[in-house]
């Protein structure tokens, strides 16, 4: 796969995915972090084109025949010692604790910087502030 990003000048530029999702957060122009975005992006379509479903189907059967719901039942069985449904409903009460707090902090982060900050290439970059700003200078100052 030929992981990267479209430049503004149409040209392609080859980077990781860490690299991709470093840009979201770090990058000053919108445009930048769209285009971070969107590379990211073909991760998905690219791995479900080439194989990728066909093993999760051998791993759901190979669960069952094992007496799980499916694989992912089976993982967090064998690592976290409870099925995949009580850790949902773990997840479950946590997500509904914390939504009072999730839809204060959405609204605060488009009071500041207004709706296009929901964009989901403006939401790391918004929400990292002007922390992560020092820590790239701090970098870009030992090197």
């Amino acid at each position: 796969m030929k992981l990267g990003r479209t430049k503004d000048d149409g040209s392609f530029e080859t980077m990781s995915s860490v690299g991709l999702r470093n840009l979201l957060t770090t990058a000053k122009e919108e445009a930048v972090r769209k285009s971070a975005y969107e590379g990211l992006r073909t991760i998905g379509p690219f791995v479900c084109d080439n194989g990728f479903v066909e093993i999760v189907k051998l791993r759901n059967k190979l669960a069952k025949a094992l007496g799980f719901v499916d694989y992912y039942d089976y993982k967090v069985t064998n690592a976290e010692g409870m099925s995949k449904d009580k850790l949902f409903e773990i997840l479950d009460g946590l997500e509904v604790g914390t939504r009072p707090i999730m839809e204060a902090s959405k609204n605060e982060l488009e009071k500041r910087h207004g709706p296009e900050a929901h964009e989901p290439w403006n939401t790391s970059f918004m929400l990292a502030g002007s922390v992560m700003e020092k820590m790239v200078s701090i970098a870009q100052d030992s090197t």
